[in-house]
């Protein structure tokens, strides 16, 4: 589900790009960015989430 979301992100994001970054996109070194943001991103939520219920 994480890929999907995050693929769909990329294409979203490398279509709104201009033509000249097509080729960086195109090298898939885009989606992993990506991937990596979003896992970071989750992981960093899922985090403040235990915390939150650890004090509560």
């Amino acid at each position: 589900m994480a890929m999907m979301v995050n693929y769909g992100l990329g294409t979203v994001i490398c279509l709104t790009l201009p033509d000249s970054a097509s080729d960086f996109c195109l090298t898939g070194l885009f989606f992993l960015f990506y991937f990596i943001l979003f896992f970071l991103s989750f992981s960093l939520f899922l985090h403040l989430f235990y915390f939150l219920f650890l004090f509560l």
